[in-house]
């Protein structure tokens, strides 16, 4: 089973408190983007390069990434 990999330019979120954190942090008409992968995900395989362009394109907005497993949920 491959793990989608970790996008460096993305914010890690590894629990519940530091995602309410980060949003909270962020500005009310700010965008955010949270980025949720899985394993042998072929979709998520498709968009990995689009989603590591999006902070080039978009610098005023907050990416997260919240790692499989994560106890993080929406």
């Amino acid at each position: 089973m491959s793990l989608p990999e970790f996008i460096s330019s993305w914010v890690q979120i590894s629990n519940k408190e530091d995602f309410m954190f980060q949003l909270n942090d962020a500005d009310e008409n700010q965008l955010v983007v949270v980025y949720f992968g899985q394993p042998n995900c072929i979709a998520c395989d498709l968009v990995k390069d689009f989603m590591r362009a999006l902070p080039g394109r978009y610098p005023n907005a907050v990416f997260f990434q919240v790692p499989f497993g994560s106890p993080v949920n929406c």
